[in-house]
């Protein structure tokens, strides 16, 4: 596209490329001016981050009845 083209639409052409996601290549006389490509979507807080993503599937708080080695008096084969 050339630059005289893009200045009469420059608007129209942002919200286009930030909607397909597709660089655009402006030309000057048939030479390389710039690129517009749309920005990455920004980074969402970590905290919070997996919520409605993730689910428990086991009670956390529930006391666990299995013997450790060393309960048992045994050395791991480790």
């Amino acid at each position: 596209m050339e630059a005289t083209e893009f200045q009469a639409h420059c608007l129209e052409l942002m919200e286009e490329a930030a909607e397909c996601g597709e660089p655009l290549i402006i030309t000057k006389n048939g030479k390389l001016l710039a690129i517009l490509k749309p920005s990455s979507p920004q980074m969402r807080d970590l905290f919070g981050h997996l919520k409605d993503r993730a689910e428990i599937q086991y009670d956390l708080d529930k006391p666990i009845y299995e013997q450790w080695l060393a309960e048992q008096g045994k050395q791991s084969t480790d």
